[in-house]
């Protein structure tokens, strides 16, 4: 059975460049990304959000 690759994995800061969004207003509306299909990642409570490069891609695709 094949294992499903995922993209890599970035950070806010990452994902707020790739945006074209400032990383103050990144950390304000990032939890309201999983309605657009992004996962944020944290293994820990005091871990920080860290996202799938590629749902950030299909997140700006779905906005066109």
């Amino acid at each position: 059975m094949p294992v499903l690759q995922r993209s890599k994995i970035i950070t806010l800061t990452e994902a707020c460049k790739i945006l074209g969004i400032s990383y103050d207003y990144g950390c304000r509306i990032y939890h309201l990304w999983p309605k657009y299909g992004v996962q944020i990642l944290k293994h820990t409570d005091n871990a920080r959000p860290r996202f799938y490069e590629e749902e950030i891609y299909k997140m700006m695709e779905a906005a066109k």
